[in-house]
């Protein structure tokens, strides 16, 4: 299978700013995977590429709050339809302090996509 840990997916266009570029920069730097994807087209090509199944490992999903949920599509298209064997450990959606409530409110609609268990945290950032 994939070495190193799970892979996190990073997910909206706040990572093309400096503090995503750091955030991308920290995740690289404590030995896991990243795979920075600015937007939906960016992450259903890399879903769609072909692979060995065991070759990904498991996920940890990053995301914007105004992306999760067609992020979140791609990810349960590309494992029913594509065969994408991986595990969603757990997902991190990041928005800025005046957006909780929305972010919270995305995570919410968004529930009935994720499996039971997966833990989500909305992450709100001065930063952003």
């Amino acid at each position: 299978g994939a070495g190193g840990g799970p892979l996190v997916v990073l997910c909206g266009e706040r990572l093309k700013s400096r503090t995503g570029q750091h955030f991308i920069a920290s995740v690289r730097a404590s030995g896991l995977r990243a795979l920075p994807t600015p937007d939906g087209r960016a992450l259903a090509r890399w879903a769609e590429a072909p692979r060995r199944v065991e070759a990904v490992g498991d996920l940890v999903l990053v995301s914007d709050w105004q992306v999760l949920a067609p992020t979140l599509a791609v990810l349960r298209r590309a494992r029913e339809d594509l065969g994408l064997a991986s595990r969603l450990l757990g997902i991190a959606v990041l928005c800025g302090r005046h957006e909780e409530e929305e972010a919270r409110a995305a995570v919410a609609a968004s529930a009935p996509h994720v499996s039971q268990g997966c833990p989500c945290a909305v992450l709100p950032s001065l930063a952003f």
